[in-house]
């Protein structure tokens, strides 16, 4: 169970019917149920944003489509590094180049303002596409910096295994607990116990972290007794503080209604420079094609009988 991204009393339930169908649930802070549709509907019930989702993550082709998305994003990374190389303007020409609109031919223009755009955007946009690249990696990148969350040792499944008998802790007991720990944290997730998890994994957003939509200290609430028997707190290590920093990043999250307004502008603003690329192309090449033809007419004509 996740909180929604939209509403602090709304929460999405993912769960096997019956005929073991994957579903999704959402449902109000009181417990109705406000729709219930099929897990992977593509576009009804909110299932579009579910949709478009999975194609910026990984195309809906598993590892193979995130390696993907991982490695054009490395690609447009390398792009934004040296087309800021080749804008780089001289020495005394910063402001110019960074505030004067560009005039002259067509060509002129658009190379004008792709420059413009790209002096402007490059750093942030590169701020957001390599937190975008870390987070199509995000296993490798927690291994590599030992910065993976350790579920409990296997001594408490042993425990909670051999505590079977006795009454179970439920989910609002076990959420209860999670709370205590943290007075004026809010829910953003729940996993229930499995066969060979013994225990709820509890997401909170506490008190004293990133600006963020969904919190990142995790709890694990043994379902045998109630116990907190792992996970981490709102001050954690660098490495780890790291990584939950890279989905905030990416997505604005991180400076609020701001930021997610700054990344929505900077996705716009790389699409006009793929435009005002495109357009720049096709303007220089209209006269080298029509000067390639104007160089063959006499030579056509002097090969005539």
């Amino acid at each position: 169970m996740w909180a929604s991204g939209n509403d602090a009393d709304r929460f999405d339930i993912f769960y096997s019917d019956a005929a073991g169908s994957a579903r999704t649930m959402r449902v109000d802070g009181a417990g109705r149920i406000l729709r219930d549709v099929a897990a992977d509907a593509l576009v009804s019930g909110g299932g579009i944003f579910n949709t478009l989702s999975t194609i910026h993550e990984n195309l809906f082709a598993g590892d193979t489509g995130a390696w993907i998305i991982g490695l054009s994003g490395l690609v447009l990374l390398g792009n934004l590094a040296f087309g800021l190389r080749l804008a780089w303007p001289r020495k005394g020409m910063w402001k110019r180049s960074m505030l004067a609109a560009p005039r002259g031919p067509t060509a002129g223009r658009l190379q004008g303002w792709h420059r413009l755009l790209g002096l402007w955007l490059a750093l942030p946009a590169a701020a957001v596409v390599a937190a975008g690249v870390l987070l199509a990696f995000e296993d490798g990148v927690e291994e590599v910096l030992h910065a993976v969350i350790a579920p409990p040792a296997a001594h408490v499944r042993l425990g909670s295994a051999a505590a079977g008998a006795q009454k179970r802790v439920g989910p609002g007991t076990a959420l209860a607990l999670a709370l205590r720990e943290y007075p004026g944290a809010t829910l953003s997730a729940l996993a229930f116990p499995s066969g060979g998890e013994p225990w709820y994994r509890i997401r909170l957003r506490a008190r004293g972290e990133m600006t963020r939509i969904w919190g990142a200290t995790t709890l694990f609430v043994s379902q045998a007794n109630g116990e907190i028997v792992g996970g981490r707190g709102s001050i954690r290590p660098l490495a780890r503080r790291f990584v939950d920093a890279l989905y905030p990043v990416h997505t604005g999250q991180i400076g609020g209604i701001a930021g997610r307004c700054l990344v929505g502008v900077i996705g716009i603003l790389l699409v006009a420079m793929i435009a005002l690329g495109t357009g720049l192309w096709l303007a220089r090449r209209g006269p080298e094609r029509a000067s390639a033809r104007a160089d063959s007419a006499p030579q056509a004509s002097k090969g005539a009988p």
